[in-house]
């Protein structure tokens, strides 16, 4: 989704999304917000990186995945602020694991449970229903006062982070999303 547009949103409070008084399973990982409007894939990464203590940057990670020098002066410029592959930003940063193909559907909540418990925060890709791709990381698992697992959601879209989740209702993500994959990470 382009940056622009997510500055002129407005945030609303939804029927999807979890009640205060949410019990965390785990300490939420922190989400970076994206340096430009086409870094969320950087900045997912580079927030992964960091909780496994970490120091890659966005731009660091720009000038080597896309073969540029001056993406930590000029970001925003036509040959840094580029679209890209979360999978293989996380294997440059030596985080990836592994990736599995989601066919729409949002991970299995007990996989996500399972990973963010041993430390191991997953990162989604979603496409929107109107078009574009958008990588998030899976910050952390919950129950809230209703007994109703959530998610919170590290959307390096400023706007849009922390997003806190009812899951069975994650599809409704941003007004309607298919989940494309998820990369489990590691140390």
């Amino acid at each position: 989704m382009p940056f622009a547009s997510v500055l002129r949103a407005v945030q609303k409070t939804v029927p999807w999304a979890a009640r205060s008084g949410t019990a965390w399973s785990t300490p939420p990982v922190a989400e970076q917000d994206q340096a430009v409007s086409n870094w969320c894939w950087l900045a997912t990464t580079a927030s992964v990186d960091a909780h496994y203590g970490g120091t890659v940057s966005q731009c660091q990670l720009a000038h080597l995945l896309l073969s540029q020098t001056g993406c930590c002066l000029s970001p925003s410029s036509a040959a840094c602020n580029q679209t890209g592959d979360v999978e293989k930003a996380l294997k440059t940063a030596g985080r990836h694991r592994s990736t599995s193909s989601l066919a729409g559907s949002p991970p299995h909540l007990a996989a996500l449970q399972t990973a963010l418990g041993s430390g191991e925060p997953p990162v989604g890709q979603v496409t929107f229903t109107g078009g574009g791709n958008h990588d998030v990381l899976l910050a952390a698992c919950g129950v809230d006062p209703t007994g109703t697992a959530v998610v919170q959601v590290g959307d390096p879209a400023p706007l849009f982070n922390p997003t806190y989740l009812i899951w069975s209702q994650a599809h409704r993500y941003r007004g309607g999303v298919s989940w494309t994959h998820v990369c489990w990470t590691r140390r």
